[in-house]
Order: C-alpha cells, then sequence, then structure tokens
C-alpha cells in the first residue's frame, strides 16, 4: 500500500531554505576536535536530512576543479587552529567534521588568518579554513522516507464522511512548522489539542529549551516537562515495559487552549518489530480516544486513525493521512 498524492491536487507551493546560519566559534589554542553534540548544529546550514552511510568525504580545493554535478549546500565547516598551524592538519580536522556530517564532499572555500581576544584578553592569531559541505543529488536515494505533507482530516456525522480540515507541513525530523487550515481555526484546533499533544514526537522525541527531562540510572527518560507557545505545558511520567524496554504508558497532564485536564493515561501498543500499532488516551468523564496506526511495505505509517469510545460505542473522530516525497524530488524542490 502506498500513498500518492499530486502536488496540484492540494494546491501547495512548499519552499524550503537551504541557506541558514553560519557555525562560529571553535577554540582556542589547539585545532578543535570536539564531540559532535557542540558543532553539528552550527555547522549546519540547511535541515536537508545527510546521507545514511555516507563514503569517504571528497574534497575540492581552489585552484581545482570543481564538481560538475548538481549537490545541496548542507553545512559551513570553520576550522582554527593556532597561527602557525600546518594547513594539512586544518584540513583533517575538517575531514574528521566532514564525515561526522555525513556529507559527500567539502568545496574548501579558503584559509585566513583572523585575529580573536582570548580568555584573558589578549589578542591572539588562528588560522581558519572554511568549507562548504554537499551531497550530491545522485546519491539521494533515501528522500522517500521523509515526509513532506500530513493532511488531517474531521469525522462529518451528518454527511457521514471525513472531511478535510488542515495540511501540516513537517520538517525533517517531522516536526510540524506550518498548519494550513482550510477553515479558519479549524484545523488548528485539532492540530494543536488532540494531533499535536498525543503524538510520539511532541510525547517523547522533541527537544528543546523548552522542555526539562529526568533520566533513570538505567538511562531511560522517566520525566518530561514542557512549557511552550500558545500557552501549552505538559508534564509527563513515562513508563517503559519490563523486558523490552518499549515505552508503553504515559501519564500526563497537559495545559491548552481549552483549559486544563486531568491525569492522563496514555496507552501504547507495538508490534513485533517494536512498531507503535496503537494508542489509548484516558481521562476520567471524557470518552476514550483511540488510535489505530497503519504502515506501508517500507515500514513508513500512511494513515492513523483516531476513534471516541464510550458506553454508546465507538465513532470515528479524526484522521491523518501522511504523504512522501519521491527520490526524484530532489531535483525539483532542493
Amino acid at each position: 500500500m502506498k500513498n500518492t498524492l499530486t502536488r496540484t491536487a492540494i494546491f501547495i507551493i512548499i519552499f524550503f531554505t537551504l541557506q541558514g546560519c553560519v557555525a562560529t566559534l571553535i577554540a582556542l589554542q589547539e585545532i578543535s576536535s570536539e564531540g559532535p553534540d557542540n558543532f553539528q548544529d552550527r555547522e549546519r546550514i540547511s535541515n536537508f536530512p545527510s546521507r545514511p552511510g555516507a563514503a569517504e568525504p571528497q574534497f575540492f580545493f581552489p585552484g581545482e576543479a570543481q564538481p560538475d554535478q548538481p549537490y545541496i549546500q548542507t553545512h559551513l565547516f570553520e576550522v582554527r587552529g593556532p597561527g602557525n598551524a600546518p594547513y594539512p592538519s586544518l584540513v583533517e580536522e575538517m575531514r574528521f567534521r566532514a564525515r561526522r556530517a555525513g556529507v559527500d564532499a567539502v568545496i574548501i572555500m579558503g584559509k585566513e588568518l583572523v585575529q580573536r581576544w582570548d580568555y584573558s584578553d589578549r589578542l591572539r592569531e588562528y588560522q581558519q579554513l572554511s568549507g562548504l559541505g554537499v551531497i550530491f543529488k545522485e546519491n539521494v536515494d533515501y528522500l522517500h522516507n521523509y515526509r513532506y505533507v500530513n493532511q488531517l482530516y474531521v469525522w462529518n456525522a451528518e454527511k457521514d464522511t471525513f472531511e478535510l480540515a488542515a495540511n501540516l507541513f513537517p520538517d525533517f525530523d517531522n516536526q510540524i512548522f506550518e498548519v494550513q487550515s482550510l477553515e479558519k481555526g479549524v484545523g488548528n484546533y485539532y492540530y494543536e489539542n488532540f494531533i499535536k499533544i498525543y503524538s510520539y514526537e511532541f510525547l517523547v522525541e522533541q527537544k528543546g529549551p523548552q522542555w526539562k527531562e529526568r533520566i533513570a540510572n538505567n538511562g531511560f527518560i522517566t520525566r518530561r516537562n514542557y512549557q511552550g507557545e500558545n500557552n501549552l505545558t505538559a508534564n509527563l511520567q513515562l513508563n517503559y515495559e519490563p523486558g523490552t524496554g518499549r515505552l508503553n504508558h504515559i501519564k500526563g497532564k497537559f495545559f491548552t487552549r481549552l483549559g486544563g485536564t486531568e491525569w492522563q493515561d496514555i496507552y501504547f501498543t507495538h508490534d513485533t518489530q517494536g512498531k507503535i500499532t496503537g494508542k489509548r488516551v484516558l481521562e476520567k468523564g471524557k470518552p476514550e480516544l483511540r488510535e489505530v496506526l497503519v504502515y506501508d511495505e517500507w515500514d513508513r505509517l500512511i494513515t492513523s486513525h483516531w476513534y471516541q469510545v464510550s458506553e454508546a460505542g465507538e465513532v470515528p473522530f479524526l484522521k491523518v493521512e501522511y504523504y512522501y516525497y519521491s527520490n526524484e524530488d530532489v531535483y525539483t524542490m532542493f
């Protein structure tokens, strides 16, 4: 089973900015080779994903032949060393960074002597080597694993059918950066108060300054607290299945535009491969919410069905359909 959707059918144009913030400083007396968490985000100038298992990166130096095939600029590397640092040592440090970033090639932009004040208020000179990290489009054979739009539908009981309420645009980390409601406010309402706060991406994966976490001695995250925009707060207690270590229960309390909730119990079910196949949300005095997730032959999530469950029975509530890039889109959209 595979979802397909033409761009014209939903009347959207997606613009991705492949230029971004330039990476900054490295310290100080030696050529830096600090851990990946320190520099990878700052070196990245595009959110286009790196190639899994990329080979040894090629290097293109000034005065030599430059790449003759289309590429995507993803990183800007800046390596600094002492004023007398030999050129090969700077290149080797950049090679390390490029491997870590998973780029196909680095285009050396140049070397310069820069002056900076150190922590002792002394003016020091450094050698700085700059290089542009790129991914060749012909090597992008993984774009089909990434979504370009999620479509949110709401059940219309009078018409006995689902109606499209919003287009949700995700980044390459599946974080929604734009909600396009077909009717003012409707799509945002269902997204913010149901789809977002109960999504695995929000409950478990999302990171940032809005989040605080507590990690147990076994390395498992047991608490997550969120203080974010639009008055959304969340207090989460995470529990795991003995033996497998799979997340199977979250006890959570939320405050949204609808107001605060009581403590809710969110239960997860998994298949034998560990994929989440279902979710139940229980809150005293309210109908149970049940989600069923459907995957295709490539293990991509393609549909999630939401139901409201009460003593009267189970009725459809929401539906989200997920649409993915094709590998050929790299030549037309990036």
